[in-house]
Order: C-alpha cells, then structure tokens, then sequence
C-alpha cells in the first residue's frame, strides 16, 4: 500500500498517470525488496558460523536481484524519460541535472553490489579469511549509498519542479 500511495502523488499524477503510476510503485517496490535485503544479511554475517548461510542466502538473493535490478533500472529510466518528455532536460533543467546526480549515486549502489556478487560472497562461500567483515563493511557502504539516493530524491521531489514538456 505504501508502494502504491506513490502513484497517488507527486509527480506520477501527470499524463500518463496510469504508466507513471504502475512504473513509480514497482520502483519503489523493487527498492525496498533490495534495500530491506541488506540488514538481515549484515545480521546474518555477524553469527558465529553464519558466514556459510549468509553466503548461501546472498547468493539466492543475488539471482533474484539479477532479475529485478535489470527491471528496476528500466522502470526509473522510463518513469524519468516519460516525466521530462525526453533525455535533454537531464542536462538542460536543475531538475535533470539533480536527478543526473542521483543516478550517478545509484551507479554507486550498483559497482558496491556487483562488488558482493562476484567478490565477496564467493569469498564468503570459500571462507576465505576475513571474508565475513569485509562483506559486512561492504554492506554498510551500500547502505550508506542507498540513504544518499533517498536524500538526494527526498530533495529532487521537494525542492524541485519537474520542467514542462517544450
């Protein structure tokens, strides 16, 4: 519901309100899949011998984000270019180059979790030494990204207007 209640306001009640609204609420909700996927794992990490089940989970929970990073990227790439009527205004209005910074902050988000898919799960699934640590910390900078992406949208969707198609 709380996903939805996106679609109900803002900037997803323009024209095409149906397509804005369906992509901002399987935005959302693909966000917080993965986002909310961080702490339990960071918890996992840290139990005596849970380093072998974190790796197991991570690595489940990196196949399936495999799938939903993908659809995630084109549902906020499509709700951008719908919205702005276009790439232009990305580099034209303080409104695109706001949400050109926050795309640069998710391509952050994006290199950390690639990190944790092919570097430091395998290494958690090896028990390499010092592996648990490493993908905790790893963790923490990726949710320290994330809190900069809903600082930086918290601050585009109040602090800005979205540029009127020319």
């Amino acid at each position: 519901m709380v996903a939805g209640s996106f679609a109900l306001t803002g900037h997803a009640t323009r024209d095409p309100q149906w397509l804005l609204g369906g992509l901002i609420t399987f935005h959302v909700l693909a966000v917080a899949y993965w986002f909310g996927a961080l702490a339990p794992l960071y918890r996992l990490a840290l139990l005596e011998g849970g380093t072998t089940r974190a790796a197991e989970i991570a690595d489940r929970f990196g196949k399936q984000a495999s799938i939903i990073v993908p659809m995630l990227i084109l549902a906020g790439a499509a709700f951008a270019y719908v919205l702005l009527d276009g790439i232009e205004p990305l580099c034209t209005t303080a409104y695109g180059r706001v949400l050109t910074t926050k795309i640069a902050i998710v391509v952050i988000v994006l290199a950390i979790a690639a990190l944790n898919k092919w570097r430091f799960v395998p290494a958690l699934s090896a028990n390499a030494v010092q592996a648990g640590p490493r993908f905790r910390r790893s963790l923490r900078y990726e949710a320290a990204a994330f809190f900069l992406v809903f600082a930086t949208t918290a601050f585009l969707t109040t602090s800005f207007t979205v540029p009127e198609a020319s």
